[in-house]
């Protein structure tokens, strides 16, 4: 599990994504081997590497007091109800698009059973 970050520290993304842009177009303007090309071509490895740390952190994102096994589960059982429900996939379908086999699939819908026995089927 990652360290839970504050939300600010997620919304940095799309002022990073921004500024990458900028420098961007400042780098096409400037000579290459001027030493500002160097320092804003620095600035915007700077700014794809702090991207990618947030990408990943939201990647790993685990609320609290969940574990990842359990959480793991829940994003199964989500986009499994999603594929066979919502998108309307016969279970082979359904399993092909999650990439498990069909007999994961069909443990994956006893399980939600299970969990839901108020009549409902998956």
């Amino acid at each position: 599990m990652n360290k839970k970050q504050p939300i600010n520290y997620y919304q940095e993304y799309k002022v990073l994504k921004k500024r990458s842009e900028l420098k961007k177009l400042e780098l096409k303007l400037l000579d290459s081997d001027s030493p500002r090309s160097i320092k804003v071509q620095s600035d915007i490895d700077l700014c794809y590497s702090k991207m990618d740390e947030i990408e990943n952190a939201i990647e790993t994102y685990v609320p609290d007091g969940v574990d990842t096994r359990t959480f793991n589960r829940l994003s199964d059982e989500r986009m499994f109800l999603e594929c066979r429900y919502l998108m309307g996939m016969t279970m082979e379908q359904t399993a092909e698009a999650m990439y498990i086999s069909r007999d994961t699939a069909y443990r994956i819908r006893r399980r939600i059973v299970n969990e839901n026995p108020q009549g409902a089927t998956a």
